[in-house]
């Protein structure tokens, strides 16, 4: 039988199992205590934190009668949320709101979700550090300081470096105010993509620069992220130059316990859960001293069926 429930809510979640490297250590002034700075060059070797408000715009949100793939989601699951445009989430610690009232699901058990992201994710940041550290200023000159916010720009891992314009972060006084940075070219491209195989989702290696980071565990089970070129149209192979051509991104979240609704059933809760998925990072790219910079790595659901 089918279920009215009451409403849909997006809060922000709790720790994930997801990052890939340790969370930061902060101290009790709310300072990390990691030298990023005595960092080695390169990609990320840094920690991760968690930020202060995370911009997802958000398609579809939906329940899953079976583990889809990207070739059959749109048929097997169950949309609590859709829309036509990407609707900008702002998640915020400590904070909900109502998404949606007057959602209609069948009573049943739920083993997958699916959350159809666009490839704008933004957030914004303040970060303190013991260690002074250096950033980039809208002028596209090094500065330092102990503490760091990120900047009101776009951009991607293309992005960085002096002949690029510096990085995504200034640094400074504890003054400073955070802006809000936004990926350009998708949030979670790396050199991979999708496969399918014996009705299951993985992600392959194209080649050098695959991080593996976007097929990993959550709390609640296994997530996988795919490029979509349309809400219909799995991304093959990317741009050829190393990046992507997705206008969207599929997570296909696999729980290990599946999401119930029956009759006592009110709402769904739904968490995105980016706790310590910020990753800091130290660049010495075009020959600089080394800049801080961060990204976000990864996004969860966490659903809940509440009952009166």
């Amino acid at each position: 039988m089918f279920k009215i429930l009451f409403s849909l809510f997006f809060i922000f979640g709790s720790a994930s199992s997801y990052a890939a490297t340790p969370a930061c250590t902060i101290n009790a002034n709310g300072e990390v205590t990691n030298d990023i700075n005595a960092l080695d060059a390169g990609d990320m070797k840094g920690c991760y934190v968690t930020p202060d408000a995370v911009y997802i715009p958000v398609y579809r949100v939906g329940l899953c009668s079976s583990v889809p793939t990207y070739e059959n989601y749109l048929t097997e699951c169950t949309f609590v949320f859709n829309s036509a445009t990407a609707k900008e989430v702002e998640v915020v610690k400590n904070q909900a709101f109502n998404v949606a009232d007057n959602i209609t699901l069948t009573e049943g058990s739920y083993p997958a979700s699916v959350l159809l992201l666009g490839t704008t994710i933004g957030y914004k940041h303040t970060v303190n550090f013991t260690l002074p550290q250096d950033g980039w200023s809208d002028a596209a000159v090094l500065t330092e300081g102990k503490t760091c916010v990120s900047r009101t720009v776009s951009g991607n891992a293309d992005d960085i470096g002096v002949s690029a314009g510096g990085g995504f972060y200034e640094c400074g006084a504890s003054s400073l105010t955070a802006g809000k940075f936004t990926e350009n070219e998708g949030a979670y491209w790396d050199n991979s993509e999708c496969v399918i195989s014996s009705g299951v989702v993985s992600r392959q290696s194209l080649g050098a620069g695959s991080s593996g980071l976007l097929e990993y565990d959550t709390s609640s089970g296994s997530a996988v992220i795919c490029g979509m070129l349309n809400e219909s149209t799995h991304e093959t192979g990317g741009d050829g130059n190393g990046g992507t051509d997705a206008t969207r991104q599929l997570l296909i979240q696999t729980f290990t316990d599946p999401i119930t609704i029956s009759a006592a059933t009110s709402s769904l809760e739904i968490g995105l859960k980016v706790t310590d998925m910020l990753g800091l990072e130290k660049h010495l790219d075009d020959g600089s001293n080394g800049y801080y910079n961060a990204f976000l790595d990864g996004v969860e659901l966490k659903i809940t069926a509440l009952s009166n």
